[in-house]
Parts: C-alpha cells; sequence; structure tokens
C-alpha cells in the first residue's frame, strides 16, 4: 500500500475531466451503443449519487448507478501505456476525471476523499471491456489494462457537489482492513488466486456488490 494518502503529501489533482452521450459504434457487424467517446470540457459540473451532469451510459445494466457514478483514470497509468509505444490521451479509457500523482497501488477500496464540494468513495476497480479495445482500436488492451492492473476505478457519491478541472482530491479517511486497486486487480484476474485471496476481498465492506458478486462465484467454484 502506498503511504502518500496517508500523510496527505500527495493530493491528486483533475487534470482532465470528461462527458459523453452514448452513440452508436461499430462491433464487427452490429452497431452497439456506447459512451465511451468522451469530450474533454472545462466547465464545472454538478455531480449527483447517479452520475456526472452532461454525462450518460449506453448500456445501464453495466455501467452507471450508485457504484459507478465517476469513472477515473490516472494519468501515471496513461505512462505505462506510452511505454508500450501507444500514447494514449486523457479520456481514452472513457473516464469521466483523470488524476495526477496516483498509481493504483495508493488507492484503497473505501477511501474516501473530497474534491471541489463533493466527497466521493472509492467503489471498485473499473472493469475493461470490449469497448476500450474499441475505442483505442487496440483490441488487446483489454487483457493488456487487467493483466497489468492498469485498469482505473470507479467512485460512489456521498455527498453530492460541484467539480471540475483543476481540483483537488483531498483524503478525508484511508480505509482500514482494505486493499490496494492494483491489489484487488491482482486477485480478480490472477490465475494463482487463492480461495483465503477472494474471500478477503469479498469480506471488504465498502467493495461494490458486482465485484462481491463475481468474486463469490469465484469462490463457489473453488469450494
Amino acid at each position: 500500500m502506498g503511504n502518500e494518502l496517508e500523510n496527505g503529501s500527495a493530493n491528486a489533482t483533475i487534470v482532465s475531466f470528461h462527458v459523453g452521450k452514448p452513440r452508436e459504434i461499430a462491433h464487427g457487424s452490429k452497431q452497439v451503443l456506447s459512451a465511451i467517446f468522451k469530450d474533454a470540457s472545462t466547465a464545472v459540473h454538478h455531480v449527483s449519487a447517479t452520475g456526472v451532469e452532461g454525462d450518460a451510459q449506453g448500456d445501464t445494466e453495466n455501467h452507471g448507478g450508485p457504484d459507478k457514478a465517476i469513472c477515473v483514470y490516472l494519468q501515471s497509468s496513461y505512462s505505462y501505456w506510452q511505454q508500450l509505444g501507444r500514447a494514449l490521451a486523457p479520456g481514452s479509457f472513457g473516464e469521466n476525471m483523470t488524476l495526477s500523482s496516483w498509481t493504483e497501488d495508493s488507492v484503497n477500496i473505501g477511501d474516501i476523499y473530497r474534491v471541489g464540494s463533493l466527497v466521493v468513495q472509492v467503489s471498485q476497480p473499473r472493469q475493461p471491456c470490449f469497448k476500450l479495445g474499441i475505442r483505442n482500436q487496440w483490441p488487446e488492451l483489454v487483457q493488456l489494462s487487467r493483466e497489468s492492473g492498469y485498469t482505473g476505478f470507479y467512485l460512489r457519491v456521498l455527498e453530492e457537489g460541484e467539480v471540475g478541472t483543476g481540483m483537488e482530491f483531498i483524503p478525508v479517511s484511508r480505509a482500514q482492513h482494505s486493499m490496494s486497486i492494483f491489489e484487488a486487480n491482482r486477485i480478480m484476474y490472477g490465475k494463482a488466486s487463492t480461495l483465503e485471496q477472494y474471500e478477503q476481498l469479498a469480506s471488504i465492506p465498502e467493495l461494490a456488490d458486482v465485484w462481491k458478486q463475481s468474486i463469490h462465484r469465484k469462490i463457489e467454484r473453488l469450494k
């Protein structure tokens, strides 16, 4: 776990903010509805428990809702893809916010932050789907992001508020008996994960229900 958030010395800044509406995109011979293509915004947006003003989801069964009100991706993770020869711009992961300073290893599930007048809590790692590959014309990116652990994460809203580019994430409380986004991804997607690790992940109170359900299915298969 990173110590940056524990001592408050590395507050993250919103370096880019994005919103988008659903549109049809090509998926083989079919068209699917998605809002993964988002536009950068310099405006201040109201954020409620169900999401960002001006933003929407194409697949409301798998995206959006209280545990996925805000999608976050980290500037440090974009640097990783650049090292692989892919210079992906902020917004390429369909995130609402691109944040500076942090890594997936320095953010814990359940951490609470204040940004602007908004109070948010980390709810789960982002689960990349095929639309990420379409968005970046790189089908392998879906699996690569899972394997690397650089998936980004979701926030739930504890107090509605206004937020925009340049605002700082100020830690309110650090989740106890939790684990980092990176570690959660390692357990979820790792081939050698144990029953004990799955149970530890599923026991995190603040973890989103959809992730708990996925982990419980893995647990049942091991029993």
